[in-house]
C-alpha cells in the first residue's frame, strides 16, 4: 500500500514538472501572410492604405511577383515606386539589394509608406471575445545610407495604442501588451513617412504575434 502511495505521488510529481501547452491561437503576421487573396482566405489578415489615421481601409488590390524576385507584394493600381505597399520574402532566403534594402528570409515583413504620406497597414480582425497577448517590432530594412525615418503605429478600433519612429537602419522599436478584443474589433500596425515628409528610403520591417486564449484559428478550431 505504501509503494503504492510512493508511487503515484512520484507520478503526481512528475506530471506537475512537465509544462502544459497553452491552449489558444497565435496569430503571426509572418507566417499568415496571404499571397492569394485580399483579405486572406481566413479573413484575420488584410492588407491596405490610408491617407490619414482613422480614415477607413482602403485596400491593396494587386499582387506584384514580379518586380521584385522572391518577394510577393500587395499594393494598389496607383502606386509610386511601389509603395505604399506590404510585402514578405517568398524565396526561403535573405535577399540583399544592390540600393541597401534586406528582405529577411523570415519573421519580418515588408512595409513601405506612400509619396503622399498614405500610411501602410496590416489590418487584423478579430472572430472571438478574447484578451490578446499582442507583440512585436518596427525596424529599418536598409543597410546602408541612406537611413530609414518612418513613424510607427499601433491601434485598435482607430486609438493609438503605441507609436514610435525609425530615424536610423539600427533602428529597432518593439512593443507588447494585452488587449481584450470582441468579435469585429480590429488591430492596425502602420507605417507613416515620418518626419521628413519623404518616403525615400523608408521600407520598415515589421514582426508581430497575437496569441488569443480563447480564440479559433483558420481551423476553425482552438489551436495548442
Amino acid at each position: 500500500m505504501k509503494r503504492a502511495l510512493v508511487a503515484s505521488l512520484a507520478l503526481a510529481a512528475t506530471f506537475a514538472c512537465v509544462p502544459q501547452a497553452r491552449q489558444g491561437t497565435t496569430f503571426d503576421v509572418f507566417a499568415d501572410f496571404g499571397v492569394q487573396t485580399n483579405p486572406g482566405a481566413d479573413g484575420f489578415w488584410r492588407y491596405g492604405e490610408v491617407a490619414a489615421l482613422g480614415d477607413p481601409l482602403t485596400l491593396y488590390q494587386i499582387l506584384d511577383t514580379t518586380s521584385q524576385p522572391g518577394v510577393d507584394t500587395w499594393l494598389n493600381p496607383d502606386a509610386i515606386s511601389v509603395a505604399p505597399s506590404v510585402g514578405q520574402n517568398v524565396s526561403g532566403q535573405d535577399i540583399h539589394l544592390d540600393n541597401g534594402v534586406f528582405f529577411p528570409a523570415k519573421d519580418v515583413v515588408h512595409m513601405h509608406p506612400g509619396a503622399s504620406g498614405q500610411f501602410s497597414v496590416f489590418r487584423w480582425t478579430a472572430k472571438d471575445t478574447s484578451d490578446c497577448q499582442i507583440s512585436g517590432a518596427f525596424r529599418s530594412l536598409r543597410e546602408e545610407a541612406p537611413d530609414t525615418t518612418t513613424d510607427v503605429f499601433v491601434l485598435g478600433d482607430g486609438m493609438v495604442l503605441f507609436t514610435d519612429s525609425i530615424e536610423s537602419n539600427a533602428d529597432v522599436k518593439k512593443f507588447g501588451f494585452t488587449l481584450s478584443v470582441a468579435p469585429g474589433d480590429f488591430v492596425d500596425f502602420a507605417v507613416g513617412f515620418g518626419a521628413d515628409e519623404s518616403f525615400t528610403a523608408d521600407s520598415t520591417g515589421f514582426s508581430a504575434t497575437l496569441f488569443c486564449p480563447t480564440a479559433s484559428g483558420p481551423s476553425g478550431a482552438a489551436s495548442p
